[in-house]
């Protein structure tokens, strides 16, 4: 069989390793005979190498090249004379592909291609890898076409190598402090910056003054899988400070200290019972012990509650004392209690004149004099239950009206007529006299201690219960008005 070399095919060999050409002589070495008109089979070999020597990533492989079939020998009338019939002639050959998987340091060799012929082998490397080509028989690397492929002719021999780098990027940032040029003398000495790859760390820096507040993360992979890499970065927190992104670029931001302080305001004058409580009070907010200029007033309209706000926590690095006073209260005596931190309360203390109670001072708990009670009649209203004085009451007897049933003293007796004249025709006592009514019946005589219907003797009686009656209304009348006018003095005095 011939063997490929870098300097040609060899022809067989006799027994003593000489090639045999023409007569076979066997001191004449085959590498001095090239056979540039013989068809022979050739070998190729594809290497896979990655420099990235941890890497366990493959690639896959697609080559298309021609495979030789059958050789037949020339004769020397064929070869124009130019041997003696030991050349061989590729006489049938077929189009083949071949596909294959390589990782680092992996090879591949494609049997019985035709010498001379066209290689077309392509690498599907994915991204993030950027691959060189070279071969054995040249020095300059492959230009891959528009489908990245590469194509060599096919020497004997030949190894083509894949060389993958992987594609890099970086990442770089930088540090900008807000913080009034460090007024309050906050500022860290370093900060650290970690790094994360797709969210998991992948490296850290630490960055101070010196490094100008600038750091780099440089040869990053951009692709893993291939899929591009998020790179993203973080800073650890820096006390005092918030912290802003914008890209790699870092921005702290601190707000020289601000602080509040709350005011309360409590009176102990028992519901302001003398009158003097102000409707309003004034506050002064003091830094250090120095009266800064700031007021704060308190009223009922704020719930005697405010205040002071927006105040700068430090100066030249050291933490502002506040506290407070309260402008003069005619009548109190004033108490501040709390701190700063969790505000104060100023206590206005007034002893009334006296315990007792201000008579003229409205009760909340009394009923309002103009209110209506709707349970008590109205005396301006007229009751229709209730008699009326001026007008006669059909039930009650007249004094000046005789009674039917009393006899009258001035009317003669016809009993007593009969005895004076006893020469008078005599009369039944049951048949009634013509021409005059008949008399009724005389009843019996009451008792002298019962007043009845009619007596005049008791006519002073009946005018007195009269007139006491009439007095006593008139006075409930006069009482109720009264009493009705001081309610409504009371109310626009105390309660407008």
């Amino acid at each position: 069989p011939t063997e490929d070399t870098p300097s040609g095919t060899k022809l067989p060999t006799n027994e003593s390793g000489a090639g045999v050409y023409g007569n076979e002589n066997p001191t004449t070495p085959a590498a001095e005979f090239p056979l540039p008109h013989v068809d022979l089979p050739a070998t190729v070999t594809i290497q896979k190498v990655v420099e990235e020597s941890e890497s366990t990533e493959t690639f896959s492989f697609e080559a298309e090249y021609v495979a030789v079939e059958k050789y037949e020998n020339l004769t020397a009338e064929e070869s124009g004379g130019a041997n003696d019939g030991n050349y061989l002639q590729l006489t049938e050959s077929t189009s083949k592909t071949a596909v294959f998987t390589l990782g680092n340091g992996d090879t591949q060799t494609l049997e019985d291609v035709e010498a001379g012929s066209s290689l077309t082998i392509r690498e599907d490397a994915g991204k993030g890898w950027i691959p060189t080509v070279t071969t054995s028989t040249g020095t300059t690397p492959l230009e891959p076409d528009g489908d990245g492929k590469y194509t060599v002719e096919v020497i004997p021999g030949m190894v083509i190598t894949f060389t993958n780098v992987s594609e890099t990027t970086t990442v770089r940032g930088s540090k900008t402090w807000d913080d009034a040029d460090n007024q309050d003398g906050k500022r860290a000495e370093s900060i650290t910056i970690r790094l994360y790859a797709d969210g998991t760390e992948v490296g850290s820096r630490t960055v101070t003054a010196e490094d100008g507040w600038e750091w780099s993360f440089t040869n990053l992979p951009k692709y893993a899988g291939g899929e591009e890499i998020i790179y993203t970065i973080t800073e650890d927190t820096v006390t005092d400070y918030t912290t802003s992104y914008d890209g790699y670029n870092v921005t702290n931001t601190y707000a020289p200290g601000k602080t509040s302080v709350t005011v309360t305001k409590n009176w102990q004058d028992d519901y302001d019972q003398d009158d003097i409580r102000p409707d309003s009070i004034t506050v002064k907010l003091l830094a250090d012990e120095e009266d800064i200029g700031k007021t704060l007033t308190l009223s009922e309209s704020n719930h005697w509650m405010g205040s002071f706000a927006g105040l700068d926590k430090y100066v030249d690095g050291a933490e502002i004392e506040y506290t407070i006073e309260e402008v003069e209260v005619n009548g109190y005596d004033s108490a501040i209690t709390g701190d700063a931190s969790i505000g104060f309360t100023i206590t206005n203390s007034h002893t009334p004149d006296s315990d007792e109670p201000d008579p003229d001072r409205p009760d909340p708990n009394r009923p309002d004099p103009d209110e209506p009670d709707p349970d008590r009649p109205d005396p301006d209203e007229p009751d229709p239950d209730r008699p009326d004085p001026g007008r006669p009451d059909p039930d009650r007897p007249d004094p000046d009206r005789p009674d039917p049933d009393r006899p009258d003293p001035d009317r003669p007796d016809p009993d007593e007529s009969n005895l004076e004249n006893p020469d008078s025709d005599e009369s039944d006592p049951d048949e009634p006299v013509s021409g005059e009514p008949e008399q009724p019946e005389k009843s019996e005589m009451p008792k002298d201690d019962v007043p009845q219907t009619g007596d005049p003797t008791n006519l002073t009686l009946w005018t007195s219960l009269l007139a006491v009656s009439g007095t006593g209304l008139f006075v409930t009348l006069v009482f109720g008005k009264k009493k009705r006018y001081r309610g409504k003095r009371y109310r626009r005095k105390y309660i407008k």
